[in-house]
């Protein structure tokens, strides 16, 4: 069904001759849908010393079609007593849900890598996030347009 279509495009290329490591990536997805359209890229640079690896990452994404879902005409005046009725807030919950699609973020990261052993890797990061007026990757909007994050994952394959 059309409705249910949508295109994804995506280029990404690295160089890692061992020491130092570089990836870059672009996607871009349009769906026919409810869902959003979105554009999102990042760079990453790191320098392997041994089993460590410090690196820097800086990424971007957001959605490109926020005006689809930002309607400019209420259907409440054509309601009598709407107010009255719930039906004002009943619209005003619904554009907040669709709203919550709306998303652009910003993330910095300064972090470091420890391969213990093959398959497994610690790491220790700092972000620095910035989500403008919008939830970005966060479950509801942030009292604050930024924010830091320090994160420690083991990382494993298996």
């Amino acid at each position: 069904e059309e409705a249910n279509k949508g295109t994804f495009y995506g280029l990404a290329v690295m160089y890692d001759n061992g020491s130092l490591l570089a990836i870059a990536e672009y996607n871009s997805l349009t769906v026919e849908s409810l869902f959003p359209d979105q554009d999102g890229y990042y760079a990453m640079g790191g320098y392997r010393i041994g089993q460590w690896m410090p690196y820097l990452t800086y990424a971007h994404e957001e959605t490109t079609d926020d005006d689809s879902r930002d309607p400019t005409v209420s259907p409440t005046p054509a309601v009598p007593d709407a107010n009255a009725n719930g039906i004002s807030d009943i619209y005003e919950a619904a554009i907040g849900a669709q709203q919550e699609f709306n998303k652009e973020q910003t993330r910095t990261a300064l972090g470091v890598r420890y391969d213990y052993k093959p398959g497994v890797a610690m790491k220790l990061q700092y972000d620095m996030v910035d989500v403008g007026d919008t939830a970005g990757e966060f479950d509801a909007v942030p009292t604050e347009d930024s924010g830091n994050i320090i994160s420690f994952t083991i990382d494993t394959v298996f």
